[in-house]
């Protein structure tokens, strides 16, 4: 479903994501993103930002 909104998607076996924690999310986590640093969370708690 991900590569009909755009994504391009890399299939490959799930111990293959073990060096990345292993779990789910990290074997999902985008690892090389292009583009500028945006901030999705604008409106954060005082001296929460990282």
């Amino acid at each position: 479903q991900l590569d009909k909104l755009g994504f391009e998607v890399l299939p490959l076996a799930f111990r293959d994501a073990y060096p990345f924690g292993g779990g789910l999310h990290c074997a999902t986590a985008d690892v090389l993103r292009e583009g500028s640093c945006d901030d999705y969370f604008p409106k954060q708690a005082e001296g929460t930002q990282v």
